[in-house]
């Protein structure tokens, strides 16, 4: 485990496994028999996996058993949202980033995704209210690309 940040794949005793590495940490395994069931992390670190692989309906059913383990579960709150807004249910995906935002008002990165989910639904006055939000917490240089946006949005809005 020299790489840092990949997966690799194999066998052990005739089961399939892939792990996924970030540093020299385990993140998260599929062999069967090897996860905690009463572990939020462990079913985290699975949706995480199972998302990165284009399986989202069983990142969905982990990221929910994280959540039943763990209803503030960060991590787990924010990603089933990603999770959700992927799988193309945005009023269920909304209802997760506003959860997480409850959880974790400072979530600059939530702000944005939460903007972007109900830009998509076409709620451009809350997308903007989210947008903003997230310049005020977010302080890097991004944040004039942020306030552009919208800007951009804001005058979309009165010409509709």
């Amino acid at each position: 485990m020299t790489s840092l940040g990949g997966s690799f794949s194999g066998r052990i005793a005739g089961r399939n496994f892939t792990w996924a590495v970030a540093g020299s940490l385990l993140i998260s395994t599929t062999v069967a028999g090897c996860m905690n069931l009463n572990d939020s992390n462990a079913h985290s670190n699975r949706g995480n996996t199972l998302h990165s692989q284009g399986k989202v309906d069983e990142a969905i059913a982990e990221y929910r058993e994280a959540l039943r383990i763990d209803p503030n579960h960060r991590d787990a709150r924010y990603n089933f949202g990603i999770a959700l807004y992927d799988q193309g249910t945005l009023d269920e995906a909304i209802a997760e980033y506003r959860e997480n935002l409850r959880i974790n008002p400072k979530d600059s990165i939530g702000h944005y995704n939460l903007g972007i989910a109900l830009y998509d639904q076409g709620a451009l006055d809350e997308a903007i209210v989210e947008y903003s939000a997230w310049c005020i917490v977010f302080t890097t240089p991004s944040r004039r690309e942020t306030a552009k946006r919208s800007e951009h949005l804001d005058a979309e809005r009165k010409q509709r």
